[in-house]
């Protein structure tokens, strides 16, 4: 979740230098290397909520599994990567419109817009909603697909509470974003003071002892070996934004002990 909310946070475990000329590069003169990046990067990203899938269904499961009437492949994972799909067509569609209003503007009012600025923002946007439906939907589906219901009217279910209680739900979820993001920001600033610890120790050899470079691709498999680099520094962040969860989840027992007395 930190990785979606503040992506700059897996930014602190890259080489900032080779990391901004890899993106400057597909996004000007290297264009024809976008496909394979949007690709190889949306693949990533169905793995791991394949894997958030799985530990949903892994912690649901009753402990006399006999009970369980849905399967997790056929009712749970096969039905949601659809979901997906249908989820990155709206997302490719908004991106052309993004593409076309922006050389819009540039043709017509000679108005000069960063790419990387829009496009940076624009997959913030869109990492952050997606994490947060995928969480939520998940939490809500599982024990209903378990039950026997299938993935389209449980996700039904979903929106119909979304609609009734969303004025109650809302509230609840940006205060549980809110408390995220604060502990994002503490791990911002111990990735930060471990990638300084080398100048607090006066050991020079070492520069950053978490970072990660990326090379000038000049063929296909550069690019993989670029992309592929991503999803070990999400495992990376994740593995090191371990002893926050522990924190967050306290944080969160008290708010709703909060919420309840209030």
């Amino acid at each position: 979740m930190q990785n979606f909310i503040a992506p700059s946070v897996m930014i602190f475990l890259f080489d900032k230098v080779t990391f901004v000329k890899w993106i400057s590069a597909i996004l000007t003169f290297q264009r024809y290397y976008l496909p394979v990046f949007f690709y190889l990067t949306i693949l990533c990203y169905l793995f791991f909520i394949t894997i958030k899938a799985y530990t949903q269904w892994q912690k649901h499961l009753p402990q006399h599994q006999s009970t369980v009437k849905g399967q997790l492949g056929r009712d749970l994972l096969m039905p949601l990567i659809l979901d997906f799909h249908q989820w990155l067509l709206l997302f490719f569609t908004v991106f052309m419109m993004i593409f076309v209003f922006k050389n819009m503007l540039s043709y017509l009012y000679r108005a000069q817009i960063s790419s990387i600025m829009v496009y940076s923002f624009f997959f913030k946007i869109s990492f952050i909603i997606s994490a947060v439906y995928y969480f939520v939907l998940l939490e809500v589906i599982v024990p209903l697909i378990q039950k026997g219901h299938s993935f389209v009217k449980a996700r039904n279910y979903f929106w119909m509470l979304v609609v009734k209680r969303w004025k109650r739900a809302v509230p609840v979820y940006l205060a549980y974003i809110l408390w995220i993001y604060v502990s994002v920001l503490l791990f911002r600033l111990f990735i930060s003071q471990v990638n300084n610890l080398t100048d607090f120790i006066g050991i020079r050899t070492i520069d950053k002892p978490l970072s990660i470079n990326f090379m000038s691709v000049d063929n296909i498999p550069q690019e993989i070996s670029n992309i592929l680099v991503l999803p070990i520094g999400f495992l990376i962040s994740n593995l090191l934004y371990y002893p926050f969860v522990s924190l967050m989840k306290i944080g969160f027992d008290h708010f709703k002990i909060n919420m309840k007395s209030s």
